[in-house]
């Protein structure tokens, strides 16, 4: 048993406050051994999810499904299972002021085996492509929409890893109470089951760069609110926004790269986009978030944010709809001189006499035998 305590001048100790903690085993030994579990928990869930978001894209194409829809489902399942654990965390109650974390890995491993035998029974087949990880990522990256779509996640990996990282402590730092902040996920997940459930419609209504661009938008407005809230409560309204710069966002990314990639790489470039997303993005989010925090302070930093959000927004819309009135002005004028050139052809045929099955000029019929 630890205690906090100081040594008086007699030699006694005298006790801190009357709470002390246990220590079991070695804690450095527990510190880095949690490290390696943890890099590799982060990591193989990033190689299944991109696999499973392939897998999800070919079953819904080949079966007239929905992409949204299903994700719809992994979204109710967080809604459902986090209170669900949330109980049983608090069953077995507080031991030494130490909360009971064994039922989350529990319930985590049993979902993972009943997902592992399902998916053996989905009949789903791909088409593999025998060439190098190397020679897969430099095809996908010639595709030059599919880059400018890469480097784009990663910017709104960012703003998400900002507020993943560092929005509770700033809640926290508000005398938020845990309620609240418990809340801030279910709020986010409520309004985004109504839309998911018909995304795919939405999506190609409303076309994928503009739902990356409204992305964008929403991110300067969550921004913006937190940074100029007084009362943490209002934090609930603002994460209804999270519809759009994720979930919704989500969607419209993973069947954009599904369009864009060959049928042979769709599952390299669902990774890549994941990637660019929850690795890269979260990665730079992080660092450079948290070296402005300390700098500015976190309210500056969230008016930073909502600036450099909102510019990217109008950027992106201005490069877009410049590039696509550049495109439907060349592809005009190359309708034009395909016209021009098929009426030249058709009256050099009617002049030389020449007919559609070949090039030779017809003998006149007084040079016939």
């Amino acid at each position: 048993v630890v205690c906090d305590a100081v040594e008086q001048s007699n030699g006694t100790l005298l006790l801190q406050g009357d709470e002390c903690h246990t220590v079991t085993g070695d804690p450095n030994t527990t510190l880095y051994i949690y490290f390696v579990l943890r890099a590799l928990a982060d990591m193989f869930p990033a190689i299944l999810i991109s696999l499973l978001d392939a897998m999800m894209l070919t079953m819904v194409t080949k079966y007239n499904g929905d992409f949204g829809r299903q994700k719809m489902f992994g979204l109710m399942s967080v809604g459902m299972s986090a209170p669900l654990v949330g109980w049983l965390m608090d069953n077995p109650g507080e031991e030494y002021n130490r909360m009971e974390y064994a039922p989350v890995f529990y319930v985590y491993g049993i979902f993972m085996i009943i997902s592992a035998i399902i998916t053996l029974f989905i009949p789903f087949e791909s088409n593999i492509r025998d060439s190098s990880l190397s020679k897969s990522i430099v095809t996908l990256l010639r595709n030059q929409e599919l880059a400018v779509l890469l480097v784009i996640m990663a910017v709104l990996g960012s703003f998400w890893s900002y507020l993943e990282t560092f929005l509770y402590i700033y809640l926290e730092e508000m005398d938020a109470p845990k309620l609240l902040i418990g809340l801030t996920i279910t709020i986010g997940i409520l309004p985004s089951v109504p839309f998911l459930f018909k995304s795919q419609p939405i999506v190609n209504y409303c076309g994928h760069h503009h739902v990356l661009i409204v992305a964008f938008i929403m991110y300067s407005v969550r921004f913006v609110g937190y940074a100029y809230m007084q009362n943490p409560w209002v934090v609930m309204p603002l994460e209804v926004l999270e519809l759009f710069t994720l979930n919704m966002l989500q969607v419209a990314a993973a069947t954009l790269a599904y369009r864009l990639a060959p049928k042979s790489l769709v599952a390299t470039a669902q990774a890549l986009v994941f990637i660019a997303h929850f690795t890269v993005g979260r990665c730079i989010g992080a660092l450079v978030s948290g070296m402005l925090i300390e700098a500015y302070g976190m309210v500056t930093v969230f008016l930073q944010a909502s600036v450099l959000a909102g510019i990217l927004a109008a950027m992106y819309f201005t490069a877009y709809y410049c590039i696509r009135w550049h495109n439907r002005r060349t592809n005009r004028r190359q309708q034009v001189e395909d016209k021009q050139q098929t009426t030249q052809q058709q009256q050099q045929l009617q002049q030389n006499g020449t007919i559609a099955n070949g090039t030779y000029r017809p003998i006149p019929l007084d040079e016939r035998v």
